[in-house]
């Protein structure tokens, strides 16, 4: 069943200029060449060449509202970088409390291509089960939208954990079974085990491993297993030196190819309708 190819489903491809000095900080102690990639990725053509450096065959891209890091990669932005190409998802963000119609925001973003919806809970600071959100669970699910949070630990101050806890999409994902949820690094740093569960317990609630080292996720999710047909790869570019070399270490970790290859590209092709 393995074909090799691979689809990254985190990718932020902001200008360095997009985020505080600080973030560009951190962000280069773990991948020295972090600038110069972004800049690189600026345009679709320089992206794609991007993406064929390092053996990715189509990406997930992230639009950012995130006052902790000034977040100002915009939707208009990511729609633009991603327009046209068959090799590019493009995923909108916005603060679901700081608009007005919500339900008519998520409609619009759908209309203009826009496949999914990506919430920064610990930087947006509100609570993803708040019922004031559910207008926007609502219009997704009926849009077909995949909504992705951020679940777990962020290191970037000002950022506050509480909001990101896995257990909060529970009650999502019991009100809105249609809904495809996707937590974005499965809980990470404290709630490993809460993320599994959570993925366990729904079908339509998805793992997606960016930010943690391929090499631990034997340690932290020993019965991945279970969840086989809903694990996504993600490298959380540009905070990792080569997003080849976190393919090649998944490739050897000790799971089942049906594991292996569906989390590299057949769960992500499947769940955003590509062949």
């Amino acid at each position: 069943m393995a074909d090799g190819r691979v689809i990254d489903f985190h990718i932020h491809a902001g200008n360095p200029s997009d985020w505080h000095p600080w973030v560009m900080e951190f962000i280069s102690l773990v991948n020295s060449e972090a600038e110069a990639q972004l800049d690189m990725c600026q345009t679709q053509e320089g992206l794609l060449s991007f993406l064929d450096d390092q053996g990715v065959d189509h990406a997930v891209i992230l639009a950012e509202t995130s006052p902790v890091t000034t977040g100002v990669v915009s939707n208009n932005r990511v729609r633009d970088l991603c327009a046209g190409s068959d090799r590019l998802t493009p995923f909108a963000s916005f603060h679901p409390l700081e608009v007005t119609d919500q339900a008519g925001t998520v409609a619009q973003l759908a209309e203009e291509g826009f496949r999914g919806l990506k919430f920064y809970p610990s930087s947006q600071f509100f609570f993803p089960d708040d019922p004031m959100v559910y207008p926007v669970y609502e219009e997704a699910s009926e849009r077909g939208l995949v909504v992705m949070f951020h679940t777990g630990t962020s290191i970037y101050k000002g950022s506050r954990q509480r909001f990101s806890e896995p257990i909060r999409i529970d009650d999502i994902a019991v009100d809105f079974p249609d809904l495809q949820i996707v937590m974005a690094h499965s809980g990470r740093r404290l709630w490993y085990e809460q993320a599994f569960f959570m993925a366990e317990r729904h079908d339509n609630i998805w793992m997606e491993l960016s930010g943690i080292p391929p090499g631990r996720v034997p340690e932290w999710f020993p019965k991945l297993e279970r969840v086989v047909d809903r694990v996504l790869f993600g490298s959380d570019f540009p905070g990792v030196p080569s997003i080849r070399r976190n393919v090649e270490a998944f490739r050897k970790l000790p799971y089942s190819d049906e594991l292996i290859e569906g989390a590299l590209f057949a769960n992500a092709a499947r769940l955003l309708g590509i062949s």
